[in-house]
């Protein structure tokens, strides 16, 4: 066989695996120049109205003897019990704490009493109306007595796992709508999705700039919420 010949099936042999490789790659779409990969996020926001109240109140007292403020402390943990249950929640009560912190450890300090206290009564309830009304009449009430009251109120949504699904389900779609509009503008027709990965999900007051990053804790001082889920999508396209 003649080296010209052996060359010439060499040639055609490369030329046919190389047209069987451009065959796949149309095929597959490994190899073709009408395939766009999309990048877009979506956006779905809902308006809640919290549904149960989470109450700390924080009794203060201050003293040099611990034996010697017990009292007080157990008529001031009392009043705050009366005052409860005048408003239907004293059996709303979850949990009791106390704690006691030595000021003078720090040598800064000397000069105050030596002991700070804080008693502390937790209420749940579902009547979020009724602990607003509550914590006004309360404050008042217990100032009044001579008490010293922190309050910290925050406010819960119990469906929130549910709501995240219904959320992430609709911002999902959202992201296709977007990734259709760019690709409808540029000739091409969405074919399938590619990856879907969620973003940024916050609870915020309903007052709240959307433009605000901000975690679960923003919200929890407010009865009325805007909850706020991202997605981020990559859709892959082809040409008309």
């Amino acid at each position: 066989m003649s080296c010209h010949r052996v060359t010439s099936c060499i040639l055609t042999s490369v030329f046919g695996i190389v047209a069987i490789i451009l065959a796949l790659g149309v095929i597959t779409g490994w190899f073709t120049k009408d395939e766009a990969v999309i990048k877009t996020h979506g956006v779905s926001v809902r308006c809640i109205i919290s549904d149960y109240a989470c109450w700390t109140i924080n009794i203060k007292n201050e003293t040099n003897s611990l034996k010697d403020i017990q009292e007080k402390r157990q008529a001031d943990k009392q009043a705050v019990r009366d005052i409860l249950a005048s408003w239907g929640l004293k059996d709303c009560i979850v949990d009791e704490s106390f704690k006691v912190e030595d000021q003078h450890r720090y040598a800064y300090n000397s000069d105050t009493m030596r002991f700070d206290l804080t008693d502390s009564i937790t209420v749940k309830s579902k009547d979020v109306a009724k602990v607003q009304k509550a914590i006004i009449s309360f404050t008042e009430s217990l100032m009044s007595q001579g008490i010293r009251v922190n309050n910290n109120v925050r406010y819960f949504y119990s469906d929130l796992s549910q709501l995240k699904l219904e959320l992430i389900e609709e911002a999902t779609i959202d992201a296709k709508n977007r990734a259709v509009h760019v690709a409808q503008t540029m000739g091409y027709k969405v074919k399938k999705l590619g990856s879907i990965d969620t973003g940024i999900f916050s609870i915020t007051s309903a007052a709240t700039s959307d433009s605000l990053k901000n975690d679960y804790s923003e919200g929890e001082g407010a009865v009325n919420k805007k909850v706020r889920v991202v997605v981020h999508g990559t859709f892959k396209a082809r040409s008309n």
